[in-house]
């Protein structure tokens, strides 16, 4: 699993420079670059803080069923949702999937 990577599209899915999460993080921006670029593996408390400053769950980070940064934003927004709104997301996606295999 390349963390680097995935912490490189997070960041970007946020519209943050390096330097922003560094600040946010209460951590170096060469820190946030080396591990980005899989010269530096996070320590725990490195990883406690960049998972704050995102607002992304720690699992989240490292769960490679969720490869993709815009799964994990979309994940984080729907547990905000009431059961109710979740239901008429749901629906609204098997509308749009369907439509996409029709054409």
């Amino acid at each position: 699993m390349d963390i680097g990577k995935k912490l490189r599209g997070l960041r970007k899915l946020y519209g943050l420079s390096g330097i922003e999460l560094g600040k946010k993080a209460d951590i170096g921006q060469s820190t946030i670059s080396e591990i980005e670029a899989g010269k530096r593996s996070p320590t725990v408390e490195t990883v406690e803080k960049i998972c704050g400053a995102l607002n992304v769950r720690i699992v989240d980070l490292f769960d490679e069923k969720l490869d993709e940064p815009e799964l994990i934003e979309l994940l984080n927004l729907a547990k905000k949702l009431t059961l109710r709104e979740r239901r008429a997301i749901i629906e609204l996606v098997k509308i749009i999937l369907q439509k996409g295999q029709s054409q």
